[in-house]
């Protein structure tokens, strides 16, 4: 499945028109709201959007109270966003795919998962609050939001990690502020941080993986992981909470292992190489038999026990793997291998 098509209209059942973007080539990859928005996205953020074309049928979409969704709302709720994506797969042709969610969009999106399996094949969630509420947050967060619109969003967008000069936090911030009208982001952080999901948890079928910034709770956020079933934690390195485009290669490196482990057949076919005239592409034996533990979900070290090789070895043939398989990642390799009759 490939597409990429300008900004299209969603009508939700509630008579809202949500703008979406349907671009790149492969399975479905549906990204919920920013809260700064998805369409025109800050300056940094860009590079998201060409990481995920080049992996996924990348549909993108800004919520009510965002971007170029209808904003002055009088009150949200995770139904209403809900709403929002049911009409934004619907419109967009989707019927199954690997769903991704930030902050307090987490919570409608483990409700949908849910509510609706037959949709959802995967479900990653990047810095999701408690699943019973209950957390606004650092100290003085929501009396910010509310006394210093400004002052908070500098907060909120602003790179941490690596320094910025007081022009790029500004194009940052301004960026950002033209997205969101304050009265409408007030109404969606105090959904997000009082909403009570608990019981739709244990009907949650979907593979799960969470990402999580250090700058989050970690008790939180593993306490979060043992109640969503089967879920998988993964702590991102850097302090940026947030998917900033300091995060985007651990991030990507993370997502891909788990499309690669739960959901092969969600890489697109066009990542993976054809077979050469002789069935193996070149691969010697030994470096079939690595990515044939590659693709079962094995990393450098399990493999190199299981071959009786040196950690050294295992990454000089998974390398070699790569060029001869015009791979770039274990999931493209892992959707090479299944593809091709070489995953064991």
């Amino acid at each position: 499945m490939t597409e990429t098509s300008g900004v299209r209209f969603a009508r939700t059942e509630d008579g809202l028109a949500i703008p979406f973007m349907v671009s790149g080539h492969g399975f479905p990859f549906v990204s919920m709201p920013m809260c700064f928005g998805s369409l025109d996205l800050p300056p940094g953020y860009e590079p998201w959007q060409t990481e995920g074309e080049r992996r996924f049928l990348r549909v993108a979409y800004d919520g009510r109270g965002i971007g170029q969704a209808p904003r002055g709302l009088a009150s949200f709720t995770d139904d209403d966003a809900i709403r929002d994506l049911a009409a934004v797969l619907n419109a967009a042709r989707v019927s199954k795919c690997i769903l991704f969610a930030t902050h307090w969009y987490g919570h409608p999106a483990i409700r949908f998962a849910a509510e609706q399996p037959e949709r959802v094949a995967a479900l990653v969630l990047f810095d999701t609050h408690p699943l019973g509420g209950g957390n606004a947050g650092p100290p003085g967060l929501p009396a910010l939001l509310r006394e210093d619109w400004r002052m908070f969003v500098t907060a909120m967008v602003a790179q941490p990690v690596f320094p910025e000069s007081e022009d790029e936090v500004r194009v940052r911030v301004d960026s950002a502020m033209r997205q969101v009208k304050q009265s409408d982001f007030l109404l969606m952080a105090e959904n997000g941080w009082h909403s009570d999901i608990r019981s739709s948890v244990p009907n949650l079928r979907a593979p799960t993986l969470v990402l999580a910034s250090h700058s989050r709770d970690l008790g939180m956020m593993r306490a979060m992981v043992d109640e969503i079933p089967g879920a998988e934690l993964c702590l991102l390195p850097l302090m940026h909470s947030g998917p900033g485009w300091d995060q985007l290669p651990h991030t990507m490196a993370a997502i891909d292992e788990f499309v690669g482990r739960t959901v092969p057949e969600a890489l697109a076919p066009a990542l993976a190489a054809p077979l050469s005239a002789n069935g193996n592409c070149g691969l010697t034996p030994r470096e079939r038999e690595v990515l044939q533990l590659l693709a079962s979900g094995q990393s450098n070290v399990e493999i190199a026990g299981s071959l009786v090789l040196s950690e050294r070895t295992v990454a000089r043939h998974i390398a070699n793997v790569y060029q001869k398989i015009g791979s770039h990642n274990r999931a493209q390799a892992t959707a090479f291998a299944f593809q091709n009759g070489l995953s064991g």
